[in-house]
């Protein structure tokens, strides 16, 4: 079976799919780049205006400065939980992908404890049924990051006064993989929507309580390691989340990602193995800017962090001018880096079609 992935060549993988799947690609990246645009600027610019406001308060109007400190307090900590995401993600898509024995019932059972909290309160009852016959191999980070996703979106978008509701969990392992489904009986997800909540920065209700990144990292997990993740959902009625993983303890199933592909170069024309080369550097150019993004705001939110965090006590007690110009600094600095990041990821998403545009076409090449 393996030598025939190597000699023989795959009817999908012709130039006409390749290139149309190299503008996905490239659509990704407009996507991305247009997400972050707003997603990363959106704290950012609130932080401006709130330090505005401020500013403007008059020095008796205790209540009103309060608001603002209190406002300003929560996007720093947006922004921080974005970047600490971020960061995450790249951690786990970054890792060697280490193949862990899963045991489904001690990670179920940890993760109900994580939430135990907000089980309670919202009334709940999370019934797990597991049939697993076989071992199951996977990268175990990796596939704890993807449950608590689900787990918390089904938490967080129960009907409110619908009580008491259950959340189940069906998992079926084998030798070739796993079936994990999350049934809740919810808001539900408009059928238009069904899509776009795996979207970077999309929140599709006034219920989401994060930044809209939870669904999206969920996805890319999966996707890198091998597997899918779909849903459906009706308005009202609750969503069921699918999942589907290989099992890493069987040569049967490998890792459907762009890597694998490389393996098939040998009887790739020129323009095929270009357009593979550009479809690795798409994914590497929105890794790159996740790794930049972490790693250079990392510092300037800390000191942000620092300088509000002596207000949690007195919300109304005013700001010294000394951290005012701190807090200033720092915003500029941000969004400076910031501006820099997008130019780059745009530049390189230029020189990624220029490349493409010059690379030959598939009938001069005999």
């Amino acid at each position: 079976m393996e030598s025939r992935i190597h000699t023989q060549p795959l009817p999908e993988l012709t130039n006409q799919a390749l290139q149309k799947e190299l503008s996905k690609s490239k659509d990704l990246i407009d996507n991305f780049i247009y997400s972050c645009s707003h997603g990363l600027r959106s704290p950012i610019k609130s932080m401006e205006g709130l330090m505005m406001l401020i500013k403007q308060c008059a020095a008796d109007n205790y209540s009103e400065r309060a608001l603002y400190t209190r406002l300003l307090i929560n996007s720093i900590s947006k922004a921080r939980s974005i970047r600490e995401q971020l960061e995450d993600f790249s951690r786990i898509t970054l890792d060697c992908h280490p193949t862990d024995l899963i045991q489904f019932r001690v990670l179920l059972k940890s993760l109900t404890k994580e939430f135990e909290k907000q089980i309670d309160q919202y009334n709940l009852h999370v019934k797990v049924h597991i049939l697993q016959k076989e071992n199951f191999y996977c990268y175990a980070r990796g596939l704890r990051s993807i449950l608590t996703q689900l787990l918390s979106n089904a938490l967080v978008f129960q009907r409110n006064g619908q009580t008491p509701e259950v959340i189940s969990v069906f998992i079926t392992a084998s030798k070739y993989g796993c079936n994990v489904q999350v049934h809740d009986h919810g808001i539900g997800i408009s059928p238009a929507l069904t899509e776009k909540i795996f979207t970077l920065f999309f929140r599709g209700s006034e219920k989401s309580q994060g930044a809209g990144m939870g669904l999206y990292i969920a996805r890319e997990v999966t996707l890198k390691m091998g597997g899918t993740l779909s849903v459906q959902s009706s308005e009202q009625e609750g969503s069921v989340f699918s999942l589907w993983l290989p099992n890493q303890a069987t040569k049967r199933v490998r890792p459907i990602h762009f890597n694998i592909l490389h393996d098939r170069y040998s009887f790739m024309t020129q323009t095929e193995q270009t357009i593979m080369t550009d479809l690795d550097t798409a994914q590497t150019i929105i890794q790159k800017f996740i790794i930049q993004y972490t790693a250079i705001m990392k510092l300037p939110l800390q000191k942000l962090s620092s300088i509000v965090e002596s207000k949690n006590t007195d919300l109304s007690k005013p700001f010294r001018q000394k951290e005012m110009d701190d807090i200033e600094e720092n915003l500029f600095i941000i969004e400076t880096l910031l501006d820099q990041l997008m130019a780059d990821i745009e530049a390189a998403k230029k020189n990624l079609t220029s490349q493409t545009m010059e690379t030959p076409r598939a009938d001069s090449i005999h």
